[in-house]
């Protein structure tokens, strides 16, 4: 399954791809000289949490294939901020993790 990268303005690489598990993953990779060090911060969402968010993006369930919902996320979104932000207000329910490096 393809990452499909999003079009941020914001600092790092911003992405959403479905993990190794089958959970739709939107990651903020932040890295470069401003950064004291690399991270990737992620929101994951189960089928359950998925179908949820797709349902807030009112993505039709005959049009609910990975690649449908990666693409909807991508062309929605411009950055993992704004997916963050929009289950917020929504009140839609995913798994944040994060991963530093030195």
């Amino acid at each position: 399954m393809p990452r499909l990268w999003l079009a941020s303005n914001f600092s790092g690489s911003h992405s959403v791809y479905f993990n190794d598990e089958g959970n739709l993953t939107v990651e903020w990779y932040d890295f470069g000289p401003h950064a004291p060090y690399e991270s990737a911060n992620m929101l994951i969402f189960d089928s359950e949490q998925q179908n949820a968010l797709a349902d807030a993006l009112e993505i039709p369930a005959t049009d609910r294939s990975a690649e449908d919902i990666l693409s909807a996320v991508q062309q929605r979104f411009p950055s993992y901020f704004e997916v963050k932000s929009f289950c917020e207000k929504c009140r839609l329910e995913y798994t944040k993790n994060f991963s530093f490096w030195p």
